[in-house]
């Protein structure tokens, strides 16, 4: 063991023992120190008064021996030397030629010996007093003797310190008791000083040993005003304050206790599952949910780190996510996790699950742990799967709905173009399937729909779609076709599968459909617009006959779409007032009185000029604009008649009622409103002209509409009469003023015999059902002349007068005359009075 190691070991002891061996340790270091010191300047007092004595000697014996060696006197000079040779300590003493020849000695028999090494000995002591040795045991020193700077030759005195070293032992053995002596002393006091000083420190050891043990009671019993004792008071209050806080950490840890076990039943009592971690991802906590959901038991799994219980996949991709306590742990904020989330338990089951996860912070902001609830939901996944396939397929039959087919079909348009193949579009409707209901119930119905699907499936591809759009109207999607003949024999076995009977509890039903198609991308167009051609497809289909396929014409689609841009356009044209009416005058060729004019439709187009109405009226006559376009007819006639009347003309209007318009269901309230627009015009003055074609509908409801009119004064006429199928008895029961002879009879009377058979006819019907009859499309004076022998005087056509804006009537009739073989023919021809109409409820002929 080192010195350091053992001092190091005796300062370790307690407190009186360090101080013993401190004040020890110091007490002996600075004594020695102190001896030491003192020993080594009385050794070089000593010693220098021994170099001065010796120099003293040798100085005064070279001045005494000047004379004797400037006379030769050596006897003398060797009594001097003797002299000095005996004075105490002197160890020699001699006197040197400059040859180095003694020439006195202490030690006489040395006397005319030369001195060893003079050559050196002369060098050294060149010049004054050189010091030849000055050691513990001899000073040695050397004087020239010079007489006016001729050097005489050498004194040389030693002195012995053999004395002097002796005492200088004595003193250090005095000093070396000396320090032992101040050591014990200083132990003594240190042992007295630590013992009183101690004693106290003890007492308080004592105490804090004591309260190591767990006595907290115990409190320092000391006085005084020192240092101990202000520590004392210290740790006394120190101790006051620990009990107290003890106390209050013993109620803290009853109720932290009481509440963690609320908690924990608390927790073990509620639905969802809750695990606690702490700040490091240990589990702390699990209640029972969260045990059965992950596979671990609380005594299992506390303490291990959230990663190794608690794993999640991604319900869709089947990767694995984050862990959400991790997530926490690392960001500090709350993670939710609601969709596609599995959890997967220890025995690698996996259960979907909603789970929240959320710090738990200390009062000073301190990430403490976190706290894991999370909740079962496969049962509402289950639901929602439910939901989910309902949403997309028929709850009957269970084929896809049009929602489902909608996705379908984008995906069958993106192959189809992709792989360039072909994707016929079928839509199916079956034929009378409302007596199957009405006769077997609706029930059978039901059930015949079902076996329906389950046979339209059995027959059709695995790479085909069929879906129930509802009712007995069912989507066939036929995917991956290469030409017209697969297509063909596909849609006739689908439809030959059909037609075999069903058996449909315990009853034979026999039914067929109707089925148009469509193919894309011959036909490309959207998805719904493919439905619609298809269903378009599929009425033509029943038209014809019924249980067949027919396929969409897309030339016709494109007529029907330039037809409806027509339609929007003539509404337009009526909205900027782009439509006009221009008059034909009817004439008298007996009397050349006009009777009156047709209304013709004309339009103005901003671009294209004058629009006859047969580039547009049978378009109209297609669709509810012709409605529009009737109602600003009479309208414009009306205001036509008041502007007329106002000049003293009272002229009557005939206007053309196209069959959609006349039968509308809102037709004579609509009627009513713009008759009352005008209260001044006469409703005498209006005629309705209705084709003998259209008229050939419901007889009740066309008599009943012209009734209604007649009852408010408006006059019917029968227009191209002769170019219909009605038979005499229909005619009869039609309550019309007027027949109107077609023109194609008129234009071709005088060649052709039999149409002017024709026309001497409808003029006789007329005659006999006496009803006004206008002849049409006059052109020339033979016609005219004609129809006067036959008995028809009132005509209209270009042979009189082309239809002429409004403005221009007034003007024409001033001017209009007679032909004049028209007029001489009235008079030669005897007189046939024209017919006066049938007698109906409150009618009164036009005059």
């Amino acid at each position: 063991m080192s010195l350091i190691d053992a001092l190091t070991q005796a300062l370790a002891g307690t407190v009186k023992r360090q101080l013993i061996w401190g004040v020890a340790l110091v007490h002996a270091a600075m004594m020695t120190l102190f001896v030491v010191d003192l020993s080594q300047r009385q050794q070089q007092f000593l010693l220098d008064n021994q170099h001065q004595q010796a120099a003293s000697l040798a100085q005064s014996l070279s001045l005494t021996a000047i004379t004797p060696m400037l006379s030769g006197d050596y006897s003398g000079l060797q009594e001097l030397t003797l002299a000095t040779a005996h004075y105490p300590d002197v160890a020699h003493a001699m006197v040197l030629l400059a040859d180095g020849k003694v020439v006195a000695h202490g030690q006489p028999e040395l006397r005319g010996q030369y001195l060893r090494g003079f050559e050196q000995f002369s060098q050294a002591t060149a010049r004054g007093l050189q010091t030849l040795a000055n050691s513990r045991t001899l000073a040695d020193v050397a004087v020239p003797v010079e007489v006016n700077g001729e050097r005489l030759g050498w004194v040389r005195v030693g002195v012995s310190q053999s004395a002097t070293a002796q005492g200088l032992r004595a003193i250090v053995t005095d000093g070396l008791l000396y320090t032992l002596a101040a050591i014990a002393v200083g132990v003594l006091l240190a042992w007295w000083l630590a013992s009183r000083l101690t004693r106290r420190l003890s007492a308080l050891a004592g105490v804090a040993d004591q309260v190591s043990a767990g006595q907290l009671g115990v409190r320092a019993q000391l006085s005084g005003r020192d240092e101990l004792s202000h520590l004392a008071r210290a740790l006394n209050l120190m101790l006051d304050a620990l009990a107290q806080q003890v106390t209050q950490e013993k109620q803290l840890r009853r109720d932290l206790q009481a509440e963690k076990e609320l908690a924990q039943i608390t927790l073990a009592s509620i639905g969802d599952a809750v695990i606690t971690t702490n700040a490091g991802g240990h589990i702390d906590f699990m209640n029972e949910v969260a045990q059965a959901l992950t596979g671990w038991h609380l005594e299992d799994a506390h303490g291990r780190h959230a990663g190794e219980v608690i794993q999640t996949l991604d319900a869709v991709s089947q990767a694995n996510r984050p862990n959400p306590v991790l997530q926490v742990l690392g960001s500090g904020v709350s993670v939710v996790a609601n969709d596609h989330t599995l959890l997967v338990s220890r025995q690698q089951t996996r259960c979907p699950i909603e789970s929240q996860a959320t710090p738990i912070h200390g009062p000073d902001g301190e990430l403490l742990g976190c706290v894991l609830v999370f909740r079962d939901v496969s049962e509402r996944f289950l639901v929602q799967d439910r939901l989910q396939w309902q949403a997309g397929h028929d709850a009957l039959t269970g084929l896809p709905n049009r929602a489902l087919l909608a996705d379908r079909f984008e995906r069958a348009m993106d192959k189809a173009r992709r792989e360039s193949t072909q994707l016929a579009v079928c839509l199916l409707d079956l034929d009378n399937f409302k007596p199957v209901n009405d006769t077997h119930g609706h029930a059978t119905g039901d059930a015949l729909l079902v076996a329906l699907a389950a046979r339209l499936n059995h027959e059709l591809r695995a790479v085909d779609t069929l879906s129930r759009l509802g009712g007995d109207e069912f989507v066939i999607l036929l995917e991956d076709l290469n030409n017209a003949d697969d297509l063909a024999a596909l849609l006739q076995r689908v439809l030959d599968a059909l037609a075999r009977p069903f058996e449909i509890q315990g009853q034979r039903i026999t039914i067929t459909a109707s089925l148009g198609y469509t193919v894309f991308p011959q036909d490309g167009a959207d998805p719904d617009t493919l439905l619609r051609h298809a269903d378009q497809a599929m009425y033509v289909a029943k038209q014809t006959g019924r249980n067949r396929y027919h396929r969409f014409d897309v030339d016709q689609d494109r007529e029907r779409e330039s037809a409806h841009q027509t339609v929007q356009r003539v509404l337009q044209a009526v909205v900027q007032d782009e439509l006009r009416l221009h008059y034909q005058p009817k004439v008298n060729l007996s009397t050349g009185v006009v009777e009156g004019f047709e209304a013709l439709l004309r339009w103005q187009h901003p671009q294209d000029g004058m629009i006859p109405p047969m580039a547009f009226l049978p378009i109209l006559e297609q669709s509810d604009v012709i409605v529009t376009v009737g109602e600003w007819v009479i309208e414009t006639a009306l205001k036509q008649l008041r502007q007329w009347a106002s000049r003293g003309r009272q002229w009557p209007v005939s206007v053309n009622i196209a069959a959609r318009h006349f039968l509308h269901e809102d037709f004579l309230p609509r009627l009513n409103i713009l008759l009352g627009s005008y209260p001044d015009v006469s409703p005498r003055l209006l005629e309705f002209e209705v084709l003998e074609s259209a008229s050939l509908g419901d007889v009740h409801t066309i008599n009943a509409i012209i009734m209604a009119c007649r009852d408010l004064g408006i006059g019917f006429s029968l227009d191209d009469f002769g170019t219909g199928y009605s038979s005499l008895s229909y005619l009869k029961r039609i309550p019309v003023q007027t027949l109107k002879i077609d023109q194609s009879f008129v234009r071709d009377m005088l060649d052709d015999r039999d149409d002017r058979a024709l026309v001497q006819s409808i003029i006789h019907i007329a005659s006999l059902f006496r009803l006004h009859v206008v002849a049409e499309g006059v052109e020339t004076q033979d016609q005219g002349a004609l129809l006067l022998r036959m008995g028809c005087d009132v005509v209209q056509g270009y042979g009189i007068a082309r239809p002429m804006p409004a403005e221009e009537t007034f003007e024409w009739a001033t001017h209009y005359r007679l032909d004049r073989r028209w007029q001489q023919l009235s008079h030669e021809l005897p007189y046939h009075p024209r017919p006066v109409p049938r007698p109906t409820s409150d009618f009164t002929p036009l005059q």
